[in-house]
C-alpha cells in the first residue's frame, strides 16, 4: 500500500531500501546513512521503520516468505546431499576396512590399522548424527512460535 506522504514509498530508492532491508538485513538506521550518503536523500530511520511498519504490501510478504523458503530448502537439499555423501564415505572405509580384518593374510599391523579405520569412521558417523540431533533440537528451541 502506497502512502503519499511516506517518504519511503515516494522515494525513487524505494526497491533499493526495501532490498536492504529485507535481503540484507539492515536496520533502518543504516539504511538512512546510507542512502543519504550515497544518494543525499534525507529519509530517517523512524520514517523508515514506520514504513515497513505500515506500507509493505501483502504481495511482496508473500514473495519474501516464498523466496525465503525456496533458500532455505536449497540449503536443507546441499546439506543433506553432503551428510548423505560423507555416511556413504564412512560406510566404504568400514567395508575396505572390515574386509581387511578378516583377510587371513592381513599382518597384525594391517589388521591394527582397519581396526582403528573402523573405529574412527563409526566414531565419525556418531558425532555427526548427535551434531545434527543436537543442532534440530536447538533450532527447535529457538523458534517456537
Amino acid at each position: 500500500m502506497k502512502s503519499k506522504k511516506c517518504k519511503v514509498c515516494n522515494s525513487e530508492y524505494r526497491a533499493e531500501i526495501e532490498e536492504l532491508y529485507f535481503v540484507k538485513g539492515w536496520g533502518s538506521r543504516r539504511i538512512s546513512k546510507y542512502i543519504y550518503e550515497t544518494y543525499g536523500e534525507d529519509i530517517s530511520h523512524a520514517a523508515i521503520a514506520n514504513h515497513f511498519k505500515h506500507h509493505v504490501s501483502e504481495e511482496l510478504l508473500n514473495k519474501i516468505e516464498e523466496e525465503t523458503t525456496k533458500a532455505c530448502e536449497e540449503i536443507y537439499h546441499k546439506i543433506a546431499t553432503s551428510i548423505g555423501d560423507d555416511f556413504k564415505v564412512l560406510s566404504e572405509i568400514i567395508e575396505i576396512s572390515m574386509q581387511d580384518m578378516k583377510n587371513p593374510k592381513a599382518s597384525a599391523r594391517m589388521k591394527e590399522v582397519a581396526g582403528k579405520n573402523i573405529f574412527n569412521a563409526m566414531d565419525m558417523k556418531h558425532k555427526i548424527l548427535k551434531l545434527t540431533e543436537e543442532k534440530a533440537s536447538a533450532s527447535d528451541d529457538e523458534f517456537e512460535i
